[in-house]
């Protein structure tokens, strides 16, 4: 191996780090690929030390913060905080004085709980709120953001910066930062944020269209409707057969036979007399469809409901960073027969996507507007790839008794790690094997949160910084 002098080192790690940067903004990769080479080259290079590495994989913070994961979905699932909310804020009209309440919530739970559950927790109460009271989302979904990226702040275990900084700081053997160490500069600017939000940053939120409500107001963007005559030739025949799988522009997405919905489709599903299909997809491209007007009736548009959405199962997603859709195509995955759903519409910076569906190559943050089967719900509970926000999950059923030991001991440790008497990462190891003991965490929850792109961003940041930091670069 090429032994390089300290100079050399550090513009290798400069160059390394930049390189990192400019792939990062590009967003062309996915993070996780982009730390992870960068640390690879590195340690290829001999400028970081395997050890180095190995001590980050088992760095006591990253753990920390996977054990903080499986505590926030824990108490996320067996413990009624949306109705603990709902009792504190939900009864308000206003949505500035619901803001003001949301915000200052979010940013109490985000101290002590990880992001992005909470987040995801919240996002279905505030899509149904606003709903009910006519409010654009973006309006109370930013401001959500920005609460619990301040909470975080307010302590150590309120962010995962916050624990991989405290990681750093162990590893070079300085003093770890304690509690009220992050107390003050983060209730300064969270209180801050709420109140620049109340009375500043309300009126400069975007207020953009609400996907669902474009669905009831101009559905014929969305679907087409046409019913199977009494003499159509399809009767009888497969969707395949049909010719009903590669129109230009749309595809058919669901089938409503005497009163009974069938999505996803499939291309073995026999056509009958009377079923009404709907087709999903740019159906301004429906050409194809009038020239088989033997085939099929396509009814004129009605006030109320151009296509009996009404009766629909639609339920809206978004992809999450760390989700394995990102970077795919929904025909490459095989949405239709893995989730059981079929898109009718994307979303992405609160406009809907044209072109073939199922060849648009999915973003974090894309709106996916699903119209689901019935085994939907549980092929989204074993996965972590959609997160639901038009419906609020409901807490599972445990024992009250199971609970209460749980707060009791929960207590104790937040007593005991600010009067200084347990280290962190032991507290919450305890915490963590409580809920397993009292059945509020089971080892396939855990394994659902474990996010190894996360993991692969937080040991690679870790390298890096060693590597920074051994070749005196910073």
């Amino acid at each position: 191996m090429i032994h390089f002098s300290l100079q050399m080192q550090q513009y290798i790690v400069l160059g390394i780090t930049f390189l990192a940067i400019v792939f990062l903004l590009v967003e062309k990769f996915r993070p996780s690929y982009i730390f992870f080479s960068a640390v690879l080259i590195l340690l290829l290079a001999g400028v970081l030390h395997t050890n180095a590495f190995l001590s980050a994989l088992a760095n006591e913070s990253i753990i920390s913060i996977f054990l903080l994961i499986f505590i926030t979905a824990g108490i996320k699932n067996h413990f009624n905080i949306i109705g603990w909310l709902d009792r504190l804020f939900g009864k308000t009209k206003n949505p500035k004085h619901f803001m003001l309440r949301m915000t200052s919530g979010v940013t109490l739970m985000s101290a002590f709980l990880n992001n992005t559950p909470v987040v995801a927790m919240m996002m279905p109460y505030i899509y149904q709120w606003s709903g009910r009271n006519k409010v654009s989302r973006s309006k109370l979904l930013i401001p959500l953001s920005f609460a619990a990226i301040t909470g975080g702040m307010i302590t150590v275990i309120g962010t995962a910066t916050n624990l991989v900084l405290n990681g750093l700081i162990i590893a070079e053997n300085g003093k770890p930062l304690g509690w009220l160490d992050y107390l003050m500069p983060g209730l300064i600017v969270s209180i801050g944020g709420i109140l620049f939000l109340y009375f500043i940053g309300y009126k400069l939120l975007p207020n953009r269209n609400d996907p669902m409500q474009s669905v009831s107001k101009q559905s014929r963007e969305y679907l087409l409707e046409a019913k199977i005559t009494k003499d159509s030739p399809v009767i009888g025949k497969s969707v395949l057969h049909a010719n009903l799988r590669n129109m230009t522009g749309i595809y058919l997405v669901e089938i409503i036979r005497k009163g009974e919905l069938i999505t996803p489709v499939e291309p073995n599903e026999i056509l009958e007399e009377g079923d009404t299909l709907f087709f999903a997809g740019d159906t301004n491209n429906i050409m194809e469809l009038m020239e088989r007007e033997k085939e099929f009736l396509l009814p004129k548009p009605n006030k109320d409901d151009a296509t009996g959405l009404k009766g629909h199962n639609l339920i809206e997603t978004v992809v999450p960073f760390n989700s394995d859709l990102v970077g795919t195509t929904l025909k490459k995955v095989e949405f239709r027969e893995n989730y059981d759903a079929a898109v009718i519409a994307i979303h992405r910076n609160g406009e809907k996507l044209r072109g073939k569906i199922g060849e648009i190559e999915m973003q974090a943050g894309d709106l996916l507007l699903l119209s689901a089967g019935k085994s939907f719900a549980k092929q989204l509970n074993s996965r972590t790839s959609l997160y639901m926000v038009s419906e609020i999950s409901k807490p599972i059923a445990s024992k009250p008794i199971a609970r209460t030991i749980f707060v009791v001991i929960l207590s104790a440790l937040l007593i005991a790690l600010i009067a200084g008497v347990i280290q962190l990462f032991l507290a919450l190891l305890v915490l963590a094997s409580s809920m397993v003991v009292l059945n509020l965490l089971k080892v396939s929850e855990m394994k659902k949160q474990l996010d190894v792109d996360l993991l692969v961003i937080l040991v690679s940041s870790l390298a890096l910084s060693a590597a920074i930091i051994q070749t005196g670069t910073a």
